[in-house]
């Protein structure tokens, strides 16, 4: 038991000596002689890793102050996205705007047409139209034409003119007849 004893104690010494001679404590032993040149050491602080600043003696290697500072962690910043369309998908993607590292990335899917219905009626003058086409992007899907009716006309005849119509829409001619008298023949209302 003393034997281990005396090993631990022997281990604990050879420690305590190393970190004195490797961590800056040289000045203790060899302080008197040595007038101190500072010299500033810095590493910045990173989004994973943290920094330090470290001022020592350039002569003797004497730490004289040493602070340490944590990582800063990534600053986020949505900076490139693009919309899904009918048929293709979209993404955002999300940087850390202090080093560039792509900490998110979310797709969506394509959205598919929407597709509607659009029809026009065929009128006596103008010829209609069925499509069927997608809103969002333009894509048509189907689009069938149909010619102008024509007039459907009907002739109605009075004692002083032929009115001809349309049954379909508001076209409507109007013609007088002309009566010719001879000469035997005088007008009623003359």
């Amino acid at each position: 038991m003393n034997n281990i004893r005396k090993i631990i104690n022997l281990g604990l010494f050879i420690l305590l000596v190393s970190a004195f001679v490797n961590f800056g404590f040289k000045s203790i032993a060899y302080g008197a002689t040595c007038s101190h040149t500072p010299t500033i050491e810095t590493k910045a602080a990173t989004c994973t890793s943290g920094g330090y600043t470290k001022v020592y003696c350039s002569k003797c290697g004497f730490v004289i102050s040493y602070s340490k500072t944590s990582a800063l962690g990534h600053l986020p910043a949505t900076v490139d996205s693009k919309e899904a369309t009918c048929t293709s998908g979209g993404y955002t993607k999300a940087y850390c705007s202090r080093c560039g590292f792509a900490y998110s990335y979310t797709t969506t899917s394509a959205l598919g047409h929407l597709l509607v219905t659009d029809t026009k009626a065929a009128s006596c003058t103008e010829g209609g139209y069925s499509k069927i086409y997608c809103p969002r992007c333009g894509y048509v899907s189907s689009y069938n034409t149909t010619s102008a009716l024509d007039h459907n006309l009907v002739n109605e005849v009075t004692n002083d003119y032929t009115r001809t119509y349309c049954t379909r829409c508001s076209y409507e001619s109007i013609t007088p007849i002309i009566k010719t008298f001879s000469n035997k023949q005088t007008p009623s209302h003359v």
